[in-house]
């Protein structure tokens, strides 16, 4: 198809010194002659565009014989652009090739510009290969489908057009995790982990292996590839890969359950699932898997009662933070179940938990019944025995609190009454129990009815290498003899239906605090050593008290 562009004979002049014009209008003049940019995906509509240096006012006839019409377009001194455009719909047999020329009684044109209209976006890719991190396309955390290799270590993904009659693709780009596209990987081995949509590339290639890919956490992972042609045009929507990674052999942080040394966190819904929320990049990402089955068979929804809910509408308390059993440096769960009994759940060490394995747990003859537990909280070791210590509310109208200490074979050795009272389901909250000023001793942060926060500094013990567990009971025999306010605003059950205090997770060394809200997003506040920091929405939505009972 041509488009002939010319001058207005009322000015003996002709078009030249013509600038960038937008990305949408291809055909660009200089002088008599054209530029031709690369080609490129247009808009529904087609533009051709030149931009005149003289001074006076230009009318170009603009022909474009292939859809039948004439356009007229002018430039003024006020202006620097003159325009023709039709919509790509009505170009005939969706035509790929539009010529355009600049002429006039005073310089005939030299010759045709000319563009592609390429209406042709790279398909998906094909799904990609890797013996290093095999691929679940279920979803069901089958071991069999982890990688071999453990979290830390780099390996191999294959790429390849996903429609093998395309000559023209040049790149594959992805990204692990997030939709940035960063990394890339192009012809003869070329390949990056920063500038993927930008990087030039231009041998066509059927497929490419990329080397040396270390996801960024253990346990599931989602990889997002698109296709680049030779014009920059991506493919419009990416082929995911899910796979899994193997933790490290290393012991578990505090509070992680994938052993990528992040802190996770864990949800009960409505549905009576427990729902594995593995973290990675500081809080910017998560991903979740079902957390229960039993001897690999994945149990969800009814599957999971007694232990998650009763099948109907009471749910588990369930905390995490700590190796209670084997010893073997793998984070633990701890369930009172609806039935009103204590269990310890292994972790298997991919951050669910095998139900056959699950031990009951004996408490001391003074501790009150597992059934009155109103709150549970894992605090991981804070008495330095190497031995993480159970939080309870509980007891006569659930308003007493006690810590539960000496875990070894399926028991606690030493039940320890911190208050009578106070600590009622409808009064107090736990949020966290963890070093917030650097110390060295365990801090408490409780929410009140009111919705305040208030945070109370423990106290190091005389070795240096604990805390004083009576300085978490009351205010008055905290550090510095009194609490303090921790959050100044106020964040009631109303609003805020569910707070959860956790270890470190955006990597300042201070626990953070995953809240839900009335609307049902998810968000995380960093933590701060002596006030709460700024929230980030990580989910819009989702998080009603309808659908998540608990986070834990």
């Amino acid at each position: 198809m041509r488009a002939e562009v010319e001058p207005s004979t009322a000015y003996p002049t002709r078009p030249m010194d013509s600038s960038h014009s937008a990305v949408y209008s291809p055909v660009r003049f200089h002088g008599n002659d054209c530029f031709r940019p690369q080609e490129s995906t247009l808009d529904n509509r087609v533009v051709v565009t030149a931009s005149p240096s003289t001074p006076q006012a230009l009318r170009w006839p603009v022909s474009l014989p292939s859809a039948s019409e004439v356009y007229s377009v002018s430039r003024t001194p006020c202006s620097r652009w003159a325009q023709a455009s039709t919509e790509a719909r009505r170009l005939r047999d969706r035509v790929r090739a539009w010529d355009a020329t600049t002429s006039s009684a005073y310089s005939p044109g030299t010759g045709y510009c000319r563009f592609v209209y390429d209406t042709d976006l790279p398909d998906s890719p094909a799904p990609p290969v890797s013996t290093d991190f095999p691929g679940d396309d279920d979803g069901d955390g089958d071991p069999e489908a982890w990688s071999k290799e453990p979290f830390g270590t780099g390996g191999a993904f294959t790429f390849a057009v996903g429609d093998p009659a395309e000559t023209d693709i040049v790149k594959f780009v992805y990204s692990i995790n997030s939709t940035n596209y960063a990394g890339y990987v192009c012809a003869n081995g070329k390949q990056g982990t920063t500038g993927g949509l930008t990087a030039s590339c231009t041998t066509p290639i059927k497929s490419a292996t990329v080397t040396g890919v270390q996801p960024p956490s253990a346990g599931p992972n989602t990889l997002y590839v698109k296709e680049v042609d030779s014009a920059g045009n991506v493919s419009p929507n990416a082929t995911k890969y899910f796979f899994y990674v193997t933790p490290r052999s290393t012991p578990d942080g505090a509070g992680d359950l994938n052993g990528d040394g992040t802190a996770d966190f864990g949800t009960v819904d409505a549905a009576g699932n427990l729902t594995i929320s593995a973290v990675s990049q500081n809080g910017a990402y998560i991903a979740d898997t079902f957390g229960t089955h039993d001897k690999g068979n994945l149990l969800t929804g009814g599957k999971t009662a007694p232990h998650i809910w009763d099948g109907t509408s009471r749910y588990s308390l369930v905390t995490h933070n700590g190796d209670f059993a084997p010893s073997d440096g793998v984070t633990d769960w701890v369930v009172r179940t609806p039935e009103g009994l204590l269990f310890i759940y292994p972790g298997d060490g991919y951050g669910a938990i095998d139900v056959s394995k699950r031990i009951e747990v004996q408490l001391p003859a003074n501790a009150p019944a597992p059934a009155t537990f109103t709150e549970i909280k894992s605090a991981g070791d804070i008495t330095g025995d190497g031995q993480p210590e159970l939080f309870v509310t509980g007891g006569v109208g659930g308003a007493e609190l006690w810590v539960f200490t000496g875990y070894s074979g399926g028991s606690f050795s030493t039940a320890t009454q911190l208050t009578t009272s106070d600590w009622a389901d409808a009064a107090r909250d736990f949020v966290a129990i963890a070093d917030y000023n650097g110390d060295g001793a365990a801090d408490l942060t409780y929410r009140t009815s009111a919705g305040h926060i208030l945070l109370r500094k423990g106290i190091l013990d005389s070795d240096g290498v604990g805390t004083v567990l009576t300085s978490l009971g009351t205010s008055g025999a905290s550090l510095g003899g009194g609490d303090v306010m921790y959050v100044t605003s106020t964040m009631t059950r109303a609003a805020f239906p569910l707070l959860y205090g956790s270890p470190d997770t955006t990597g300042d060394g201070i626990p953070d605090i995953w809240a839900t809200n009335s609307a049902g997003a998810l968000l995380l506040y960093r933590g701060g050593a002596t006030a709460i920091g700024t929230a980030t929405t990580l989910r819009t939505s989702g998080y009603t008290t309808s659908t998540v009972k608990q986070l834990g």
